[in-house]
């Protein structure tokens, strides 16, 4: 009688197309913080596997669990896609928050989802080209802690609206400040202008402390 046992290795999904970023974060277009950052890639596993797209802020080789997402093992872990279709596209997100660094590199991992020994492929991807690779950059709000003006003034004379501000962010260039006073409280942050009267605007951007002028109107 003679009995032979088969044991079959489960192998870690590979790389059909690498992990980039669905829209551009770079130093010419940051996200904004409190907007979305995104990445899509595509793997293929050899035993037909569900795989998950795992997104990390190190080149540490994640933790694959057991009919369980993988995990990072070190650093921040920016974003996962959900259980994905072997060769179907992975997607992952993460909102940005003001708290993290302006320029923040990630690492690409793709990851199987086998119950008994899942893996993790070896190698990691940060892009295709320069726009949309590692790192994504964040866009900060700038500081802005004192206003003031030199009012009061007679008719025919110029108010000048002076503010305590500035902007940390100087990958690329040093970001700069825009003072925008409305005479009403409402304001659009997607055109950056008053939903009212605007009274007055930088005219030469500053990297800290913008002001504006008002030409008090004669009656």
């Amino acid at each position: 009688v003679a009995t032979t046992s088969v044991t079959v290795l489960n192998t870690a999904p590979f790389w059909t197309a690498s992990t980039t970023e669905i829209i551009e974060s770079s130093t010419t277009t940051p996200t904004n913080s409190g907007d979305v950052v995104s990445w899509q890639a595509i793997g293929t596993d050899s035993n037909s596997e569900d795989y998950w797209l795992l997104i990390c802020s190190t080149s540490a080789t994640p933790t694959p669990n057991s009919s369980a997402p993988p995990t990072c093992t070190s650093g921040i872990q920016w974003a996962r896609s959900g259980t994905t279709t072997s060769g179907a596209l992975a997607t992952a997100a993460t909102t940005t928050l003001e708290a993290w660094s302006e320029s923040n590199a990630w690492f690409g991992w793709i990851c199987d989802a086998n119950s008994g020994t899942p893996r993790c492929n070896s190698l990691y991807t940060q892009g295709t080209n320069a726009t949309n690779s590692s790192p994504f950059f964040v866009n900060h709000r700038p500081s802005f802690s004192l206003f003031s003006d030199t009012s009061p003034a007679d008719p025919g004379t110029t108010v000048t609206f002076n503010s305590t501000s500035s902007d940390a962010d100087t990958t690329g260039t040093q970001d700069t400040v825009k003072l925008i006073v409305c005479a009403s409280a409402g304001f659009s942050t997607t055109t950056d202008s008053c939903t009212g009267t605007t009274l007055g605007s930088t005219t030469v951007l500053a990297s800290s402390n913008a002001t504006a002028t008002y030409t008090i109107v004669i009656p």
